[in-house]
């Protein structure tokens, strides 16, 4: 009979501990509580840079974006920001987890500074030294990201130049 009765601890022990591991029970032998932590990590991380052309020149009225995969709205202008007279620009690019986001860079101004091709850049987390970590809050960090835009080729209509 005692060991039936021993058996059937075992089993019920093993049992209970499968549930628990299923259900997501953890126990722990520390006095202190784990802190209770929700919702998917990220990180405060800024992009800062300068857009230039062909020549090195500085291109003010440039659209440039942050957006990652799970990117949905945000504030606005936290993820985007127009270049400066200098072609300069600072934007908020949320990270989540281990994903990548990707900086546009789009001409929006039409000829006032010359015509540019879009272009983008792919920043991988790898790339990224945060600082600040703490639990689910992954810190913050800043990146420069300097780009060289090719200037677009403007086709002329021969029939506008001889209505002129």
């Amino acid at each position: 009979m005692k060991k039936g009765h021993r058996y059937f601890l075992k089993f019920s022990n093993w049992i209970l501990a499968t549930l628990l591991t299923l259900f997501g029970v953890a126990c722990s032998s520390d006095d202190e509580p784990a802190p209770a932590e929700y919702g998917t990590p990220y990180a405060k991380f800024t992009v800062k840079g300068k857009v230039t052309g062909p020549n090195g020149e500085a291109i003010p009225g440039i659209e440039v974006k942050g957006k990652s995969q799970f990117s949905g709205p945000s504030e606005p202008g936290s993820n985007e920001d127009l270049t400066d007279n200098n072609g300069n620009y600072t934007i908020l690019a949320p990270i989540m987890g281990k994903e990548a986001f990707k900086v546009f860079f789009e001409d929006i101004d039409g000829e006032e500074n010359g015509f540019y091709k879009t272009d983008s850049i792919e920043v991988k987390s790898s790339q990224i030294e945060l600082t600040g970590k703490d639990g689910w809050f992954e810190g913050e960090g800043e990146m420069t990201l300097n780009i060289s835009l090719k200037e677009k080729e403007i086709i002329v209509d021969p029939s506008e130049e001889e209505e002129e």
